[in-house]
C-alpha cells in the first residue's frame, strides 16, 4: 500500500479505500472495489505484479460500462492537483479497450488546460501535468479504433485543432500509426493550423536504434597538453606539468 500513500498523500484521501473523496455536497463516496483492485495491481511491483494487473483488468473489462462509470465518478471528484491518480484513471479507461470509454476520454481532452500554477516550471509544471493527461487520453482513444473505427478516428482528427501544440503533435503521430487504418498526411494537413502544418508533419517517430550513431574506435591518446592548450609542455617524470618558458 506504500504507493497508494504517495498517490493520495496530501489530498485527504484514505489509501485503504482508494478514495473516499470529499464532494461539494459533503458526501464521501468510495471508489469501487474493482477499480481499487486494478489501481493496486497496476502500480505494484514484484514477480506477480503483471499477472495481478491482468486479472484486475479482466474483471473491469467484464463490465466496461460499470468500469467507465466508476472511473468517471472518481475523476470527477478527484482533486485537480492529484495528477498521479488522474493519470491512472485516464490510463485505465484506455486499457479497457471499449468504445464505452470514448465519451470520458474525449471529455478529458475538451477540458481547458488551466493556467500555469507553478512558481518554477523547471522543477514542476502544472501545464505539463495537464498536457500529459490529455496525451494519454489520445493514446487511449487510439485503442478504441478496432471497436469503433469511424468514431475514434473522428475524435482523434478533432484533436488536430486542440489548443495545446503538444496534443496536436501527439494526435498527428497517433493518426499516422493507427493499426490497419493510418490516416494520410493530406487529411491531417487539412486539420492542422496552416502555419504549423509543415513543422508538425515533419516530426517523425524513430526507434532508439535509429538515433544511435556508430562508435568509432578510440584513437591512441596523444601527449597531454597544458590547460592553456599550448603544445610542447615539459612533463617531468613525476607527471608534473611545467609551462614553457617565455622570453621577455
Amino acid at each position: 500500500m506504500g504507493w497508494l500513500s504517495g498517490l493520495f498523500g496530501g489530498h485527504g484521501l484514505r489509501p485503504q479505500t482508494v478514495g473516499p473523496v470529499e464532494t461539494r455536497d459533503g458526501r464521501v463516496p468510495e471508489v469501487s472495489e474493482l477499480l481499487r483492485a486494478w489501481l493496486e495491481a497496476a502500480f505494484s511491483a514484484g514477480e506477480q505484479a503483471e499477472a495481478r494487473e491482468a486479472e484486475a483488468l479482466r474483471r473491469l473489462r467484464a463490465d466496461p460500462a460499470r468500469a467507465v462509470a466508476d472511473i468517471m465518478a472518481a475523476y470527477e471528484r478527484c482533486p485537480a492537483t492529484a495528477y498521479a491518480l488522474r493519470w491512472a484513471l485516464v490510463y485505465c479507461a484506455g486499457r479497457l479497450q471499449s468504445h464505452v470509454s470514448l465519451p470520458f476520454l474525449v471529455r478529458v481532452l475538451q477540458d481547458p488546460i488551466p493556467p500555469e500554477g507553478s512558481q518554477d516550471i523547471h522543477l514542476f509544471s502544472t501545464v505539463a501535468e495537464e498536457t500529459s493527461l490529455r496525451c494519454r487520453a489520445i493514446h487511449g482513444i487510439a485503442r478504441m479504433v478496432p471497436q469503433a473505427v469511424e468514431q475514434a478516428t473522428a475524435n482523434l482528427l478533432d484533436q488536430l485543432s486542440h489548443s495545446s501544440q503538444t496534443v496536436r503533435v501527439t494526435a498527428c503521430q497517433v493518426l499516422r500509426e493507427l493499426p490497419g487504418r493510418p490516416v494520410p498526411d493530406t487529411d491531417i494537413r487539412r486539420r492542422l493550423p496552416p502555419e504549423e502544418a509543415d513543422w508538425v508533419l515533419g516530426i517523425r517517430r524513430v526507434s532508439i536504434q535509429g538515433l544511435m550513431t556508430p562508435i568509432e574506435p578510440r584513437k591512441p591518446a596523444a601527449r597531454p597538453r597544458p590547460p592553456g592548450g599550448v603544445s610542447g609542455a615539459d612533463l617531468s617524470r613525476f607527471g608534473e606539468q611545467r609551462a614553457p618558458r617565455i622570453g621577455r
